[in-house]
Protein backbone atom coordinates (compact mmCIF):
# COMPACT_ATOMS: atom_id res chain seq x y z
CA UNK A 1 0.00 0.00 0.00
CA UNK A 2 2.50 2.28 1.00
CA UNK A 3 4.96 1.90 -2.12
CA UNK A 4 1.99 1.64 -4.63
CA UNK A 5 2.13 4.04 -7.69
CA UNK A 6 -1.15 5.70 -6.71
CA UNK A 7 -0.87 7.91 -10.19
CA UNK A 8 0.59 11.43 -8.69
CA UNK A 9 3.78 12.47 -7.28
CA UNK A 10 3.57 12.65 -3.32
CA UNK A 11 7.41 13.54 -2.28
CA UNK A 12 8.36 16.69 -2.02
CA UNK A 13 4.88 18.38 -1.74
CA UNK A 14 3.35 20.06 1.12
CA UNK A 15 -0.07 21.44 1.54
CA UNK A 16 -1.92 24.04 3.98
CA UNK A 17 -5.41 24.57 4.68
CA UNK A 18 -7.39 27.81 4.59
CA UNK A 19 -9.25 28.59 7.84
CA UNK A 20 -12.59 27.46 7.13
CA UNK A 21 -14.55 30.84 8.94
CA UNK A 22 -12.27 32.48 6.21
CA UNK A 23 -14.50 33.19 3.42
CA UNK A 24 -12.38 35.68 1.33
CA UNK A 25 -11.48 33.99 -1.55
CA UNK A 26 -8.83 36.95 -2.50
CA UNK A 27 -6.70 36.75 0.52
CA UNK A 28 -6.07 32.77 -0.86
CA UNK A 29 -5.30 34.66 -3.98
CA UNK A 30 -3.47 36.85 -2.76
CA UNK A 31 -1.11 33.97 -0.87
CA UNK A 32 -0.52 32.12 -3.87
CA UNK A 33 1.09 35.07 -6.00
CA UNK A 34 2.93 36.31 -3.14
CA UNK A 35 4.62 32.52 -2.45
CA UNK A 36 5.32 32.40 -6.56
CA UNK A 37 8.28 34.24 -6.95
CA UNK A 38 10.11 32.25 -3.74
CA UNK A 39 12.99 30.61 -5.65
CA UNK A 40 12.39 27.88 -2.41
CA UNK A 41 9.12 27.04 -3.86
CA UNK A 42 9.15 24.85 -6.75
CA UNK A 43 5.30 25.52 -7.82
CA UNK A 44 2.04 26.24 -6.20
CA UNK A 45 -1.63 25.41 -6.75
CA UNK A 46 -4.46 26.11 -5.02
CA UNK A 47 -7.15 23.63 -4.98
CA UNK A 48 -10.12 22.14 -2.94
CA UNK A 49 -7.93 19.07 -2.01
CA UNK A 50 -5.20 16.94 -2.53
CA UNK A 51 -4.67 13.65 -3.91
CA UNK A 52 -5.67 10.80 -1.75
CA UNK A 53 -7.78 12.57 0.50
CA UNK A 54 -11.30 12.18 2.00
CA UNK A 55 -12.07 15.86 1.25
CA UNK A 56 -14.29 15.48 -2.00
CA UNK A 57 -17.15 16.73 -3.56
CA UNK A 58 -20.00 14.98 -5.47
CA UNK A 59 -21.83 15.53 -8.57
CA UNK A 60 -24.33 14.53 -10.76
CA UNK A 61 -23.24 14.20 -14.30
CA UNK A 62 -25.95 13.95 -17.32
CA UNK A 63 -25.20 12.56 -20.98
CA UNK A 64 -26.56 11.59 -23.86
CA UNK A 65 -27.11 7.78 -25.45
CA UNK A 66 -28.71 6.13 -27.85
CA UNK A 67 -31.46 5.41 -25.72
CA UNK A 68 -31.30 8.86 -24.67
CA UNK A 69 -30.28 10.30 -21.22
CA UNK A 70 -28.56 8.97 -18.80
CA UNK A 71 -27.07 10.15 -15.40
CA UNK A 72 -24.22 8.98 -13.12
CA UNK A 73 -22.32 10.17 -9.68
CA UNK A 74 -18.71 11.44 -10.42
CA UNK A 75 -16.19 13.15 -8.01
CA UNK A 76 -15.59 16.07 -7.74
CA UNK A 77 -11.72 18.09 -8.15
CA UNK A 78 -11.28 21.98 -8.12
CA UNK A 79 -7.80 22.93 -8.44
CA UNK A 80 -6.26 26.44 -10.71
CA UNK A 81 -4.19 25.62 -13.73
CA UNK A 82 -1.27 24.26 -11.83
CA UNK A 83 -2.97 21.56 -10.58
CA UNK A 84 -2.07 18.80 -12.86
CA UNK A 85 1.59 19.82 -13.26
CA UNK A 86 2.17 20.29 -9.76
CA UNK A 87 1.22 16.99 -9.00
CA UNK A 88 2.33 15.25 -11.86
CA UNK A 89 -0.45 13.66 -13.20
CA UNK A 90 -0.26 13.63 -17.34
CA UNK A 91 -2.98 14.25 -19.78
CA UNK A 92 -4.04 11.59 -22.18
CA UNK A 93 -5.50 13.79 -24.66
CA UNK A 94 -6.77 17.60 -24.59
CA UNK A 95 -5.99 20.41 -22.83
CA UNK A 96 -6.54 21.63 -18.94
CA UNK A 97 -8.94 24.37 -18.45
CA UNK A 98 -8.18 27.46 -19.72
CA UNK A 99 -9.39 29.86 -16.76
CA UNK A 100 -12.37 30.15 -14.22
CA UNK A 101 -14.88 31.45 -16.65
CA UNK A 102 -15.67 28.93 -18.80
CA UNK A 103 -17.76 25.68 -17.91
CA UNK A 104 -15.21 22.98 -19.05
CA UNK A 105 -13.75 20.10 -17.11
CA UNK A 106 -11.16 17.12 -17.16
CA UNK A 107 -12.71 13.75 -16.89
CA UNK A 108 -10.65 10.88 -15.67
CA UNK A 109 -9.95 7.19 -17.76
CA UNK A 110 -13.12 5.70 -15.62
CA UNK A 111 -15.50 8.52 -16.16
CA UNK A 112 -14.68 8.25 -20.11
CA UNK A 113 -14.83 4.69 -20.07
CA UNK A 114 -18.59 5.18 -17.88
CA UNK A 115 -20.07 7.48 -20.21
CA UNK A 116 -19.45 4.74 -23.55
CA UNK A 117 -16.22 5.69 -24.69
CA UNK A 118 -13.02 3.47 -25.12
CA UNK A 119 -10.74 5.88 -27.16
CA UNK A 120 -9.90 9.27 -24.84
CA UNK A 121 -9.85 11.22 -27.98
CA UNK A 122 -13.28 10.60 -28.84
CA UNK A 123 -14.57 12.35 -25.58
CA UNK A 124 -12.90 16.38 -26.24
CA UNK A 125 -15.31 18.68 -26.73
CA UNK A 126 -18.39 16.47 -25.97
CA UNK A 127 -21.12 18.41 -23.88
CA UNK A 128 -22.21 17.06 -20.64
CA UNK A 129 -24.44 18.80 -18.02
CA UNK A 130 -23.86 19.06 -14.36
CA UNK A 131 -27.18 19.99 -12.75
CA UNK A 132 -29.06 22.29 -15.25
CA UNK A 133 -25.45 23.39 -16.59
CA UNK A 134 -23.75 22.39 -19.96
CA UNK A 135 -19.77 21.98 -19.55
CA UNK A 136 -17.43 20.70 -22.44
CA UNK A 137 -14.70 18.03 -21.64
CA UNK A 138 -11.71 19.61 -22.78
CA UNK A 139 -9.27 16.75 -21.97
CA UNK A 140 -8.59 13.65 -20.36
CA UNK A 141 -6.63 13.06 -16.97
CA UNK A 142 -4.85 9.69 -16.44
CA UNK A 143 -6.32 7.84 -13.50
CA UNK A 144 -5.45 8.46 -9.86
CA UNK A 145 -6.25 7.01 -6.55
CA UNK A 146 -8.03 10.14 -4.97
CA UNK A 147 -9.08 7.86 -1.77
CA UNK A 148 -7.47 5.11 0.10
CA UNK A 149 -6.60 1.74 -1.43
CA UNK A 150 -9.54 0.17 0.60
CA UNK A 151 -11.59 1.86 -2.39
CA UNK A 152 -11.61 1.66 -5.99
CA UNK A 153 -10.90 4.71 -8.66
CA UNK A 154 -14.19 6.28 -8.99
CA UNK A 155 -15.50 8.33 -11.80
CA UNK A 156 -14.00 11.72 -11.21
CA UNK A 157 -13.73 15.67 -13.12
CA UNK A 158 -11.04 18.04 -12.74
CA UNK A 159 -12.21 21.81 -13.03
CA UNK A 160 -11.41 25.21 -12.00
CA UNK A 161 -13.17 27.33 -9.24
CA UNK A 162 -16.01 28.11 -11.55
CA UNK A 163 -18.10 29.70 -8.29
CA UNK A 164 -15.67 32.10 -6.78
CA UNK A 165 -18.27 32.59 -4.37
CA UNK A 166 -18.10 29.10 -2.71
CA UNK A 167 -15.00 29.56 -0.79
CA UNK A 168 -14.66 25.62 -0.02
CA UNK A 169 -13.91 24.97 -3.32
CA UNK A 170 -10.21 26.38 -2.95
CA UNK A 171 -9.48 25.10 0.45
CA UNK A 172 -5.96 23.88 0.04
CA UNK A 173 -2.69 25.76 -1.17
CA UNK A 174 -0.37 22.55 -2.40
CA UNK A 175 3.46 23.81 -2.64
CA UNK A 176 6.33 21.70 -3.96
CA UNK A 177 9.90 22.44 -2.33
CA UNK A 178 13.52 21.50 -2.49
CA UNK A 179 14.34 19.11 0.55
CA UNK A 180 17.44 20.98 0.80
CA UNK A 181 15.27 23.91 1.68
CA UNK A 182 12.68 22.71 3.54
CA UNK A 183 12.72 24.57 6.59
CA UNK A 184 13.39 27.65 4.90
CA UNK A 185 10.85 27.51 2.54
CA UNK A 186 8.13 26.60 5.21
CA UNK A 187 9.55 29.37 7.12
CA UNK A 188 9.27 31.78 4.22
CA UNK A 189 5.50 29.96 3.90
CA UNK A 190 4.31 30.57 7.35
CA UNK A 191 5.51 34.12 7.17
CA UNK A 192 3.41 35.27 4.37
CA UNK A 193 0.27 32.84 5.98
CA UNK A 194 1.16 34.85 9.30
CA UNK A 195 0.64 38.45 7.52
CA UNK A 196 -2.43 37.67 5.20
CA UNK A 197 -4.24 35.29 8.24
CA UNK A 198 -2.96 36.40 11.11
CA UNK A 199 -5.34 35.09 13.90
CA UNK A 200 -5.42 31.70 11.76
CA UNK A 201 -2.94 28.50 13.02
CA UNK A 202 -0.47 27.22 10.30
CA UNK A 203 -0.06 23.86 10.08
CA UNK A 204 1.62 22.33 7.27
CA UNK A 205 0.63 18.63 5.86
CA UNK A 206 3.27 16.80 3.56
CA UNK A 207 1.32 14.65 1.21
CA UNK A 208 4.02 11.31 1.96
CA UNK A 209 2.91 11.42 5.47
CA UNK A 210 -1.14 12.25 4.98
CA UNK A 211 -0.87 8.86 2.19
CA UNK A 212 1.19 6.90 5.27
CA UNK A 213 -1.95 7.80 7.75
CA UNK A 214 -4.53 5.93 5.87
CA UNK A 215 -2.70 2.82 6.79
CA UNK A 216 -1.88 3.26 10.47
CA UNK A 217 -4.46 0.63 11.32
CA UNK A 218 -3.43 -2.00 9.29
CA UNK A 219 0.47 -0.62 10.52
CA UNK A 220 -0.93 -1.33 14.26
CA UNK A 221 -2.91 -4.63 13.46
CA UNK A 222 0.55 -6.07 11.91
CA UNK A 223 2.29 -5.03 14.89
CA UNK A 224 -0.59 -6.35 17.12
CA UNK A 225 -0.37 -9.93 15.52
CA UNK A 226 3.50 -9.90 15.45
CA UNK A 227 3.90 -9.96 18.80
CA UNK A 228 0.45 -12.16 19.24
CA UNK A 229 2.05 -14.44 17.33
CA UNK A 230 5.35 -14.73 18.88
CA UNK A 231 3.90 -14.83 22.22
CA UNK A 232 1.54 -18.05 20.89
CA UNK A 233 4.89 -19.58 19.54
CA UNK A 234 6.49 -18.78 23.44
CA UNK A 235 3.56 -20.29 24.84
CA UNK A 236 3.17 -23.49 22.48
CA UNK A 237 6.79 -24.40 22.78
CA UNK A 238 6.95 -23.95 26.52
CA UNK A 239 3.71 -25.40 26.54
CA UNK A 240 5.01 -28.69 23.99
CA UNK A 241 8.30 -28.82 25.51
CA UNK A 242 7.30 -29.26 29.14
CA UNK A 243 5.22 -32.62 27.30
CA UNK A 244 8.19 -33.85 26.24
CA UNK A 245 9.95 -33.85 28.86
CA UNK A 246 7.46 -35.11 30.85
CA UNK A 247 7.13 -37.58 28.36
CA UNK A 248 10.57 -38.43 28.16
CA UNK A 249 11.24 -39.27 31.76
CA UNK A 250 8.19 -41.69 31.91
CA UNK A 251 9.43 -43.74 29.30
CA UNK A 252 13.54 -43.60 29.95
CA UNK A 253 13.74 -47.51 30.76
CA UNK A 254 11.60 -47.97 27.74
CA UNK A 255 14.51 -45.88 25.87
CA UNK A 256 17.47 -48.05 27.67
CA UNK A 257 16.21 -51.06 26.93
CA UNK A 258 15.41 -50.30 22.91
CA UNK A 259 19.02 -48.85 22.87
CA UNK A 260 20.06 -51.90 24.18
CA UNK A 261 18.17 -54.18 22.14
CA UNK A 262 20.05 -52.21 18.96
CA UNK A 263 17.80 -49.46 18.39
CA UNK A 264 19.39 -46.67 16.35
CA UNK A 265 19.40 -42.40 17.63
CA UNK A 266 17.52 -42.30 15.21
CA UNK A 267 15.27 -44.66 15.65
CA UNK A 268 14.35 -44.00 18.70
CA UNK A 269 13.70 -39.60 18.11
CA UNK A 270 11.15 -40.91 15.57
CA UNK A 271 9.93 -43.23 17.89
CA UNK A 272 9.30 -40.89 20.49
CA UNK A 273 8.24 -37.99 18.22
CA UNK A 274 5.65 -39.57 16.81
CA UNK A 275 3.53 -39.74 19.31
CA UNK A 276 3.88 -35.54 19.43
CA UNK A 277 3.70 -35.20 15.33
CA UNK A 278 0.13 -36.30 15.30
CA UNK A 279 -1.71 -34.03 17.88
CA UNK A 280 0.63 -31.30 15.99
CA UNK A 281 -0.64 -31.87 12.40
CA UNK A 282 -3.97 -32.01 13.67
CA UNK A 283 -3.49 -28.96 14.83
CA UNK A 284 -2.33 -27.30 11.80
CA UNK A 285 -5.25 -28.90 10.04
CA UNK A 286 -8.18 -27.15 11.98
CA UNK A 287 -6.19 -23.95 12.10
CA UNK A 288 -5.79 -23.41 8.10
CA UNK A 289 -9.28 -23.64 7.13
CA UNK A 290 -10.01 -20.98 9.72
CA UNK A 291 -7.02 -18.74 8.90
CA UNK A 292 -8.08 -18.81 5.42
CA UNK A 293 -11.58 -17.60 6.00
CA UNK A 294 -10.64 -14.84 8.11
CA UNK A 295 -8.18 -13.73 6.17
CA UNK A 296 -9.86 -13.86 2.80
CA UNK A 297 -12.82 -11.94 4.81
CA UNK A 298 -10.69 -9.51 5.87
CA UNK A 299 -9.30 -8.88 2.13
CA UNK A 300 -12.98 -8.16 1.16
CA UNK A 301 -12.72 -4.65 2.42
CA UNK A 302 -10.05 -3.83 -0.18
CA UNK A 303 -9.96 -2.56 -3.73
CA UNK A 304 -6.47 -3.96 -3.92
CA UNK A 305 -5.12 -6.88 -2.25
CA UNK A 306 -2.79 -10.10 -2.50
CA UNK A 307 -4.14 -13.19 -3.66
CA UNK A 308 -4.34 -15.50 -1.16
CA UNK A 309 -1.78 -18.65 -2.37
CA UNK A 310 -1.92 -21.97 -1.33
CA UNK A 311 2.13 -22.19 -1.00
CA UNK A 312 1.49 -19.95 2.14
CA UNK A 313 -0.40 -22.31 4.18
CA UNK A 314 1.55 -25.34 3.54
CA UNK A 315 5.10 -23.19 3.83
CA UNK A 316 3.46 -22.70 7.50
CA UNK A 317 2.34 -25.82 8.02
CA UNK A 318 5.87 -27.36 7.54
CA UNK A 319 7.94 -24.66 8.95
CA UNK A 320 5.23 -25.52 12.41
CA UNK A 321 5.80 -29.19 11.91
CA UNK A 322 10.03 -28.79 11.71
CA UNK A 323 10.04 -26.30 14.57
CA UNK A 324 7.67 -29.16 16.55
CA UNK A 325 10.58 -31.65 15.33
CA UNK A 326 13.53 -29.66 16.65
CA UNK A 327 11.85 -28.88 19.94
CA UNK A 328 11.27 -32.46 20.61
CA UNK A 329 14.31 -33.90 19.26
CA UNK A 330 16.16 -31.47 21.53
CA UNK A 331 15.22 -33.39 24.55
CA UNK A 332 14.87 -37.00 23.32
CA UNK A 333 18.33 -37.68 21.97
CA UNK A 334 19.26 -35.61 24.88
CA UNK A 335 17.73 -39.23 26.52
CA UNK A 336 18.33 -41.25 23.93
CA UNK A 337 22.11 -40.58 24.88
CA UNK A 338 22.29 -41.23 28.44
CA UNK A 339 23.77 -44.48 29.55
CA UNK A 340 21.29 -47.44 29.36
CA UNK A 341 22.55 -49.21 32.49
CA UNK A 342 21.91 -46.03 34.53
CA UNK A 343 18.26 -46.18 33.09
CA UNK A 344 17.87 -49.22 34.04
CA UNK A 345 18.98 -48.94 36.98
CA UNK A 346 16.48 -49.74 39.88
CA UNK A 347 15.38 -46.96 42.61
Amino acid sequence: MLNKDLGFKSNEIAFVEFPYQDENIDKRYLLRNELKSNPKINNLSLASAAPSSYTMYGTLITYATENGEEKTQADELFGDTNYLELYNIPLLAGRKPINDTINEFVANQTLVKKLGYSNPKDIINQRVNIGETPYTIVGVMQDFNQVSLRSDIRPMIFTTDINRKWHTQFSTLSFSFNPNNLSSAIADVEKQWKNIYPEADFEVQFVDETLASFYRQEQRISKLLQWAMGLSILISALGLFGLVIYTTERKTKEIGIRKILGASLMRLNATLCKDFIIPVAIAVLVAIPIAFYLIDNWLQDYAYKTEISWWVFALSAIGMLIFAVILMSFRTIQTALRNPVKSLRTE
